[in-house]
């Protein structure tokens, strides 16, 4: 498994990562998300829509992500790594966007990868479209993270920490260096208490980041990584032996209360198969959990044992 085309890691991180753990993010914490990035909440998050948009010319787009709100608005997010020069495709997206949906849509770009300044407003005669721009490196970075620390000693962590700290590469570090920095963003993801929240937190700043990483950088966040690896894989060895031993006390009782040596013998391969399907279902159960956290298919496989193709099923139903 690679991180980012580099042998050796343990974590895939697709070309896409970004936007994918950016639209994991808006979608899974809503509000939580957006007070994060600093968008001022004009109505609660209601739920998100489809981001396909079918264009006059038989082509879909698709927006990064767009989310209907408690006062029937359409809240439309785009995650930028460059400065966008013009305005007229966001102005084409939401023209569609609107059309399709027949409501009232502010659009708020942010900008993450040092961009300071972008435009906001483009005037194209008979109309004025305007988008809200947020930049990451206006962001504190160094309040950030001393708010994150803070909650971790008093035995606090909030969905607004898990958000801040994927983007806390992307804040503003006056005085620190790339690798302070970094070295702070991965102790605070060391003193996570829970295993898979640790585990998921640090598979988003990856997705965040991990373009902006050099070698010697990458060579510390694998030595994490292969840490929380073999942490990921005890606890899921540990809950299977836990299991053996529920089913093999099952098993004992039963022989206990059979009558018979042909009795006994067909309870024997009957406990001895229940603790190979009970094995198996321990198995889909940490698996359910790591998916339900956003873990990508081929970690969750690679820790549990089961094919990509169950894990798949899984995740359909």
């Amino acid at each position: 498994m690679t991180y980012n085309g580099r042998s050796g890691g343990i974590a895939i991180i697709p070309r896409n990562s970004k936007d994918l753990v950016l639209k994991h993010l808006a979608l899974a914490f809503g509000d939580h998300a957006l007070t994060a990035f600093g968008v001022a909440r004009q109505a609660e998050v209601k739920r998100a829509l489809p981001t396909e948009l079918d264009s006059v010319d038989l082509r879909t787009d698709f927006l990064d992500f767009v989310l209907e709100m408690s006062d029937h608005t359409i809240l439309h997010l785009e995650f930028q790594a460059k400065e966008e020069k013009t305005l007229h495709r966001f102005l084409l997206y939401d023209a569609r966007l609107h059309q399709q949906i027949l409501r009232s849509v502010r659009t708020v770009v942010l900008y993450t990868s040092g961009v300071k300044h972008a435009p906001s407003i483009l005037d194209i005669g008979s109309a004025m479209y305007r988008v809200e721009n947020v930049f990451l490196i206006e962001r504190d970075g160094h309040a950030v993270l001393r708010r994150i620390e803070t909650h971790l000693d008093e035995d606090r962590w909030e969905p607004e920490d898990r958000i801040e700290l994927a983007f806390a590469m992307h804040m503003r570090h006056r005085g620190a260096t790339r690798r302070q920095v970094l070295r702070r963003c991965l102790d605070a993801v060391d003193r996570i208490p829970d295993q898979a929240e640790r585990s998921y937190v640090i598979a988003l700043f990856l997705g965040m980041s991990a373009k902006r990483l050099r070698e010697k950088e990458w060579k510390e966040v694998e030595g994490r990584m292969e840490n929380t690896f073999k942490m990921m894989t005890d606890a899921v060895e540990k809950r299977l032996v836990q299991i053996d031993a529920e089913l093999a006390e099952a098993a004992e009782k039963a022989r206990a209360e059979g009558r018979g040596e042909g009795e006994e013998k067909g309870i024997e391969e009957g406990m001895q198969k229940g603790i190979e399907k009970g094995r198996e279902e321990g198995r889909r159960e940490v698996a359910r959990v790591m998916l339900a956290r956003g873990m990508d298919v081929a970690l969750v496989s690679e820790v549990t044992g089961l094919s990509p193709e169950d894990i798949q099923r899984l995740l359909a139903h």
